[in-house]
């Protein structure tokens, strides 16, 4: 049993660094300077657009940030204070959408490229249907 007034949990201070610094361990993704993240095909590209993925997944991003730094109730934080977490959110959302999508669909397009002609022929006979409106 501890002492009384011997803390049993200790805390740790952390820095945290403005959102326009570098990381300084690499763990920011970021394809290489002049690296253009390759396009999907344009089936792929098409879906990307009508399901609204960058939208969803900034969304998604956006919240799950605010959850990891801490919610804060409206006027808690001094203007300064909540500027700069707003700041910081939106330089991680950005490349990490970017990096998220580009990756997904390069994977969804490569697992396309190795799928059976059959399952080929029914995704876009699907895809046809929920075109015309039929669901």
């Amino acid at each position: 049993m501890p002492e009384t007034g011997t803390p049993i949990y200790r805390s740790e201070r952390v820095s945290l660094r403005q959102p326009s610094e570098p990381a300084r361990d690499g763990s920011v993704i970021q394809p290489a300077v002049d690296q253009k993240p390759p396009e999907p095909s344009p089936w792929l590209a098409r879906s990307l657009a009508r399901a609204q993925a960058r939208g969803r997944l900034e969304t998604e991003m956006r919240a799950l940030a605010v959850d990891l730094l801490g919610r804060c109730q409206h006027g808690e934080l001094p203007t300064d204070c909540t500027a700069w977490l707003a700041a910081a959110i939106e330089a991680a959302v950005k490349p990490v959408c970017d990096a998220s999508l580009a990756a997904l669909a390069k994977t969804l397009d490569a697992q396309l490229a190795a799928a059976p002609p059959r399952v080929l022929q029914r995704l876009q006979a699907a895809e046809a249907r929920h075109d015309a409106g039929c669901f």
